[in-house]
């Protein structure tokens, strides 16, 4: 029988050279951000984030490469006052309570889904009687759902450009150094993963 003895190290007890190897291994492997890696916090983040602005939704899609999108599913406007105080239509909102024939909620504020793109917003306005579009859009402008859209877009984009930092930053050398370190696994001389 022949018994061999081999030396492990921690990732931080090898060379540079050892360190620079592992760290290339992961970060060329095609595998390694597979899971949901932005769950860790970045989801519940953006949901808390659209809350606060009056906007619910199901799930987030998006894409970094080709499209360069994010859009959400399962949006609705959940509190039209905020979504809209949020968007900065407050002296507009003033000056609907203080028109004392229009009723607020004859304003439909509707989400769209679109596949591969961003959302847009579309206003519908309920009305009972003649002439209250008119009104409604005297306050609000002929060009609501265009300010609104791009109001949503700006988050949306946003979103897409934290998720992009995060995804560049965890691909980082220096990321990856940092989460081989927190890994605790051992490692031969030349930095081969035991």
């Amino acid at each position: 029988m022949k018994t061999e003895t081999i030396n492990l190290y921690k990732f931080e007890e090898l060379s540079q050279e050892a360190q620079d190897k592992a760290i290339m291994k992961v970060a060329n492997d095609p595998h390694y951000l597979d899971y949901n890696w932005w769950d860790d916090y970045m989801h519940d983040d953006f949901h808390e984030r659209l809350k606060e602005i009056g906007i619910e939704c199901k799930d987030f899609y998006w894409d970094m490469d080709r499209g360069r999108y994010f859009r959400m599913e399962g949006a609705r406007i959940a509190d039209e006052r905020l979504f809209l105080k949020s968007a900065g239509f407050i002296k507009q909102l003033i000056l609907l309570e203080l028109e004392e024939e229009l009723d607020f909620f004859s304003i439909c504020i509707d989400i769209t889904e679109q596949r591969e793109s961003t959302n847009r917003i579309e206003v519908d306005y309920n009305y009972d009687k003649e002439g209250d579009v008119e009104k409604f859009k005297e306050i609000f402008g002929e060009d609501m759902d265009e300010k609104l859209t791009g109001y949503l877009q700006n988050i949306l984009e946003g979103f897409l450009k934290e998720i992009s930092d995060e995804y560049e930053y965890m691909n980082s050398a220096e990321y990856i150094k940092e989460d081989l370190i927190n890994r605790d696994d051992d490692y031969t001389m030349d930095g081969e993963k035991w």
